[in-house]
């Protein structure tokens, strides 16, 4: 499209908050909600309802829809269903308005009214997706309404699906974290209001989205360091990269020892994958190796063993892995020790980093010393300048070092040109010196 719309685009809007069905809408809009009595209402809407069923097809003020069997099969796959016809009817049985009832059967048969507005809202959102032309734009407002978020995942696989295979541009608003994740932060975009403007943000991960709104962040990541001054540096740095508001950052008491020993063997046994440890680089010994590509006969304990003391630098034996053993008295839980030895390992392989310098300070001082190296670098880039009197109007005239190649220089002053011999600039340099 070379940056441009073309004229005319088809553009689908769906607004699922506006969605409701017609027996509510009676209740709460149309003329019987003015009635008084409740049992009125009741009784009216009764008598009525079984119109919406009736043959034919169209016809009487009404319109039957009945949705094709792959948008029947998306429908089910969404909401983890298994209604063999789902039809929609348009019909003005309701104080003579236009009003929507979606018809679900399965081994029963029932309405919207008697079931989750889920049903209603996928249902409706599959049928307008589906009727969208090809190569269209469909604007969404918040899909995630009444769907729990198994159903808010595959709602959104189903979108991802229809922009392939349709060809379409998808424009969708939310609040919901489980939609927002599931995207690549080049499809999200961040609206941040400041004052009476609003800011577009481009590009951003889905945490620091939510961030940015104000909402607190789900998955919240903390790392955890030995030291107060590791702690500034990561701080310094995510500040850099604008990820401070979805990372704490904090460091216990009692060094790299209580870490390896306590902290990292309980977030492996839970399964934590939100925390993250990072060690001075003195305590970096080898890489865990991935254990998916060792033969099964050479996964002893002895080879998991040796892989933790290289790794860990510390020997497994140190370590309270809480077996269902008595090593005093001779009885070991071989397969529950290999289990928990490659536990803590593969969530030392992922969530174990190590600062690039043997302790913190040296990343400081090196950095310090960049910077002075940088002065003088600048300092010697620049070139010599030379200064000298006009015998004319006797005005200091200051030139540099091409000047010199000519051995003339005319004074910008009064215009006289000044001659001089390079060499004799160079024995007064010497003369100042000595």
């Amino acid at each position: 499209m070379n940056g441009t719309l073309p004229e005319n685009l088809p553009i689908t809007s769906i607004q699922t908050k506006s969605f409701v069905g017609g027996i509510e809408k009676s209740f709460l809009y149309d003329s019987i909600a003015k009635s008084a009595k409740r049992e009125d209402q009741v009784d009216y809407v009764q008598r009525q309802a079984h119109k919406i069923q009736q043959k034919p097809q169209e016809g009487g003020g009404k319109l039957r829809f009945v949705l094709t069997d792959k948008e029947l099969a998306t429908i089910n796959r969404i909401l983890d269903s298994n209604f063999v016809s789902i039809e929609i009817v348009r019909h003005k049985f309701f104080s003579g308005t236009w009003a929507t009832n979606i018809l679900f059967q399965n081994e029963n048969s029932f309405c919207e009214y008697n079931s989750g507005s889920g049903e209603f809202l996928v249902a409706t959102i599959v049928r307008e997706i589906e009727k969208a032309s090809n190569n269209s734009i469909v604007l969404i407002d918040e899909p995630e309404v009444s769907l729990h978020p198994r159903a808010q995942y595959k709602l959104i696989e189903y979108f991802l699906d229809a922009i392939k295979r349709k060809h379409i541009q998808m424009i969708a608003t939310t609040h919901s974290e489980h939609i927002v994740e599931m995207l690549p932060k080049e499809a999200i975009i961040c609206l941040r209001k400041n004052e009476n403007k609003t800011f577009v943000q481009q590009n951003v991960i889905p945490e620091l989205a939510f961030a940015e709104i104000g909402s607190p962040v789900w998955n919240s990541k903390r790392i955890i360091v030995e030291d107060d001054m590791a702690q500034s540096i990561v701080k310094r740095v995510l500040e850099e990269e604008e990820l401070e508001p979805m990372v704490s950052v904090e460091f216990y008491p009692g060094g790299c020892s209580n870490l390896k020993k306590y902290t990292i063997l309980t977030y492996a046994r839970t399964s934590i994958k939100n925390q993250y440890i990072i060690f001075d680089g003195d305590q970096y010994m080898e890489k865990v190796p991935n254990f998916d590509l060792i033969l099964e006969k050479d996964k002893t304990l002895s080879f998991y063993r040796e892989c933790f003391q290289q790794v860990v630098g510390i020997r497994s034996s140190t370590m309270d892995w809480g077996l269902d053993a008595n090593p005093e008295e001779g009885r070991l839980n071989e397969e529950q020790e290999i289990e928990q030895i490659s536990t803590y390992l593969n969530f030392y392989r992922t969530n174990v980093c190590f600062l690039p310098k043997v302790i913190p300070e040296d990343i400081v001082y090196d950095e310090d010393e960049d910077d002075y190296e940088d002065e003088e670098d600048d300092e010697d880039d620049e070139e010599e300048c030379y200064a000298t009197t006009c015998p004319e109007c006797e005005e200091e005239i200051f030139f540099d070092d091409s000047v010199l190649e000519d051995g003339k220089v005319e004074c910008p002053n009064c215009g006289a040109t000044l001659e001089f011999d390079p060499a004799d600039l160079v024995e007064d340099e010497e003369e100042k010196d000595d």
